[in-house]
């Protein structure tokens, strides 16, 4: 019996051309940053001293660019690593503008996020205690996430000739010449 088998990552990136992995890279930082805290609250002063956990991107429009980022994860795997061994479905739109649709709805998310939660967001100084609450690091980290997902997508809409053509999807034949 033996072992699993390694995966060659050289091999693997191979199969994707820069501009997906630009989509691929933006797709894996959303989901870091969809796990880690949009939100943060600090309190500083002589009582107290420190910063409390706040809400993930698994709340309110966040799970806009969850479900978002599924969709481009999905299209992105289907087409790249599922080609030999799956029939691909035509779909109504390229794959590229997908992918900005995609990108587009991540960021719409990270900002409907922003909007639902930002009424909350201040900060008080009271008799030397200083209270805040606002976005954390991981809300801008998931609107640049979704920024480098749209702007991929763009990039494979204008740079198809780069792609890999072995793993690219078959096209439909000419028709013959009419006599």
């Amino acid at each position: 019996m033996s072992g699993p088998e390694r995966v060659d990552l050289k091999k693997l990136a191979e199969r994707f051309s820069i501009e997906e992995l630009v989509i691929a890279a933006g797709s894996l930082v959303l989901l870091v940053a969809l796990f880690l805290d949009w939100t943060s609250a600090s309190c500083s002063g002589a009582f107290c001293n420190g910063s409390l956990s706040g809400l993930s991107g698994f709340h309110g429009w966040g799970w806009l660019s969850f479900l978002a980022l599924v969709a481009v994860a999905g299209l992105l795997v289907s087409r790249r690593l599922l080609s030999g061994m799956v029939e691909l479905p035509e779909l109504p739109a390229s794959d590229s503008v997908i992918y900005m649709a995609g990108g587009a709805l991540e960021i719409a998310g990270v900002l409907l996020f922003w909007v639902e939660y930002h009424d909350g967001f201040s900060s008080t100084a009271v008799g030397g205690q200083t209270f805040s609450y606002g976005l954390g690091f991981a809300w801008f980290l998931a609107l640049l996430a979704g920024i480098a997902t749209l702007v991929g997508g763009y990039l494979t809409s204008r740079g198809s000739a780069s792609a890999p053509a072995r793993y690219s999807p078959p096209h439909a034949p000419a028709p013959p010449p009419v006599a």
